[in-house]
């Protein structure tokens, strides 16, 4: 069976219509102002075949707080 990542984790156990905690979305901001690629809400780089964060990642609008 394939590693699971991130937010693929998180699904298994709280399910899709999980919402990030608002508190974890403002940190998660502040980090990915600091970089100019995908990050996680703890700073480590998401991984391309990661599709469940970067869908997360997108769906939360952090996307946009992304360092040019």
């Amino acid at each position: 069976m394939p590693r699971k990542f991130g937010f693929e984790i998180w699904n298994l156990r709280f399910g899709d219509d999980m919402a990030v905690p608002e508190n974890v979305k403002k940190m998660w901001i502040e980090i990915q102002r600091k970089y100019d690629f995908p990050v996680n809400a703890i700073g480590v780089r998401i991984n391309q075949k990661d599709s469940a964060t970067l869908k997360v990642w997108k769906e939360e609008g952090i996307d946009q707080f992304q360092k040019k």
